[in-house]
């Protein structure tokens, strides 16, 4: 809702049916419209950030969705709260060779950061 005052961005919403849960657009209908965007940035919540397993969720078809978004978009950013890095969930999403930056919270400690450093992903510390 922020975005749609912002003169320079253009909102493009996904139809389809509504996963409550996380709030995403799921079925035929959002992977169809997905299909046939390109977009400059994506910002993807994650229930898991694992240095070895990549992005994951609990959901399968959520995993879906996001992996086609983040395979048309030129760049994937990672929205990370501390308690989801280093943890896997049963689906994965995408590896972490498809993130280009984790955003997280400034006060997380620099040792559960350094692998994904280590991988040459940047990481943003948000206050």
């Amino acid at each position: 809702m922020e975005l749609a005052t912002h003169p320079l961005i253009e909102v493009i919403l996904i139809g389809g049916r509504l996963f409550k849960h996380s709030i995403v657009s799921m079925g035929p209908e959002a992977l169809d419209a997905i299909a046939q965007i390109r977009t400059d940035l994506y910002f993807m919540g994650v229930c898991s950030l694992h240095p070895q397993q990549g992005l994951s969720t609990g959901d399968y078809d959520e995993a879906g969705i996001k992996r086609a978004i983040a395979n048309a978009a030129h760049k994937t950013v990672v929205l990370a709260s501390p308690e989801k890095l280093d943890t896997a969930s049963p689906f994965q999403v995408v590896p972490l060779a498809r993130v280009g930056a984790i955003i997280v919270h400034a006060d997380v400690d620099d040792a559960l950061l350094a692998p994904y450093r280590n991988l040459g992903i940047e990481v943003v510390l948000a206050r």
